[in-house]
């Protein structure tokens, strides 16, 4: 790896195999950043002709670490078996959690984790109880709660749909 530094603002990076190995397909990271203010605005991808591999930017061009907390409307939604929550902290916290609610405010299921780094995470739900139980079709809400300094602190809550 190798990179240069163009502007104040722009970093180039160069990553490059001599022994001629393949980055497999799939998800991977090859890079981690831990400056808040950094945005990916291109990535260039080329096998070993030099010919031009098509990707994108996965972040949309956004910091790779929010302003300020934010919680995604959950995906797919509805969803049949299993649904994934996205979650993003603008700064390092003790501990998550995600509590799952039924339509009159009853908690079905909490899902935890441990501290967490400033930056975009998710969690995936199986439509399970805490129990273990498969939950019954319908309308269900789901709140962000993130541990700051041993409190604890409601971000956000947002609907979603469970079909079987």
């Amino acid at each position: 790896i190798s990179h240069s530094i163009v502007s104040e603002d722009t970093l180039i990076i160069l990553a490059y195999n001599l022994k001629g190995r393949v980055i497999e397909a799939g998800h991977s990271e090859l890079f981690s950043f831990d400056n808040r203010s950094v945005v990916v605005e291109e990535i260039i991808l080329s096998d070993a002709s030099g010919g031009l591999i098509a990707t994108s930017v996965l972040n949309d061009g956004r910091p790779l670490v929010p302003e300020k907390y934010e919680l995604s409307q959950n995906f797919p939604n509805p969803f049949n078996s299993q649904t994934t929550i996205q979650y993003g902290l603008p700064q390092d916290v003790a501990g998550v959690e995600i509590i799952i609610y039924d339509l009159l405010g009853r908690r079905v299921r909490v899902l935890r984790e441990d501290a967490k780094p400033a930056g975009f995470h998710r969690m995936t739900w199986d439509a399970r109880s805490e129990g273990g139980y498969m939950v019954s079709s319908g309308v269900y809400f789901y709140q962000l709660r993130v541990v700051e300094q041993q409190s604890l602190q409601v971000i956000a809550t947002q609907k979603m749909m469970f079909v079987k």
